[in-house]
């Protein structure tokens, strides 16, 4: 849970020392100094010189649990090198959201369905069932990404900000997993309400559907602007009537539950509850033209 309120899936990295095809020299005692934090609140590290060290064929490595892959997009990876001065070894490009449906799948569905369907029926109760469509994506773009087990490193003033890249990347694939289930297909799909799921940035995306009350397609636009804040912004065609959903309510409804099927009932929740409302302050006005017209009519005779 970050400190904003954004609820986030938990991850367990562990910290392990192994072999490296370069030598690299390791710091062989504690850097960590235990004068107050920085201003940031992160902690200080001495740095490589002041402590005792050894060029070893080594490094540390930062390492998911369970040695089991995570999905980082492309943007993730090189923030990460660069934080490291190290490359993140054997890499396998593809579509990160593919990726991240492949790990939600593995992850939370161990006997469901192999990650080929791009599209997935998602049950709420209140609402009818929904129909999420994720765009994959290409492999050679800026939305790329890799399937990592472990990321190396030298130094332990690395970590904090190396934790804080892959806790964003956790809360952006949170969002992307909430769209994943393992049924494809309904058997009724009438009451189906459709959405479509696009990258438009490494940790941003769009969801697209029908305006709730009118014809022309609505979008939100999400952006996971750290690991302890992400906004969301609805966008409604120049001729269709504002939904009562400010981008406030929408983005404080987010970072409660951290699910876009969730967010998606909400919105058409407030178009129901507003479309009740305007018919009946149309009721009113009609009832009160009656009134008029009879003491006119009253009047008159």
């Amino acid at each position: 849970m970050g400190s904003n309120g954004l609820k986030i899936d938990g991850r367990k990295v562990l910290v392990i020392i192994g072999g490296a095809d370069v030598v690299h020299r390791l710091p062989l005692a504690p850097s960590l100094v235990n004068s107050p934090t920085g201003g940031d609140g992160s902690p200080r590290f001495l740095p490589l010189k002041e402590v005792i060290s050894a060029p070893l064929s080594a490094c540390f490595f930062l390492m998911f649990y369970q040695n089991c892959p995570f999905p980082l997009s492309s943007s993730s990876i090189h923030k990460l090198q660069e934080l490291t001065g190290l490359p993140v070894a054997r890499l396998k490009p593809g579509p990160l959201h593919e990726l991240i449906v492949q790990f939600a799948l593995s992850e939370n569905h161990p006997h469901g369905l192999i990650a080929s369907s791009s599209s997935f029926i998602v049950s709420l109760p209140g609402c009818p069932k929904h129909s999420y469509f994720l765009d994959k994506g290409i492999e050679k773009s800026d939305t790329a990404g890799a399937m990592v087990k472990k990321i190396p490193f030298t130094h332990p003033k690395c970590v904090p900000d190396m934790i804080e890249v892959l806790r964003r990347q956790a809360a952006y694939n949170t969002l992307i997993s909430s769209c994943v289930s393992e049924t494809t297909e309904c058997e009724d799909s009438s009451d189906l309400l459709h959405f479509d799921v696009f990258q438009q940035k490494a940790t941003s995306f769009s969801v697209t559907f029908q305006h709730p009350l009118e014809e022309n397609l609505a979008c939100v636009m999400v952006d996971v602007l750290s690991s302890r804040d992400v906004i969301c912004t609805l966008h409604t065609h120049s001729e269709d009537g504002a939904l009562i959903c400010s981008n406030d309510y929408l983005t404080r409804v987010l970072k409660r539950c951290m699910s876009i099927p969730v967010l998606m009932r909400a919105i058409f929740k407030k178009a129901t509850q507003q479309k009740a409302e305007e018919t009946s302050l149309s009721k009113d006005g009609v009832c009160e033209e009656n009134c008029k017209d009879q003491q006119v009519e009253h009047n008159q005779q």
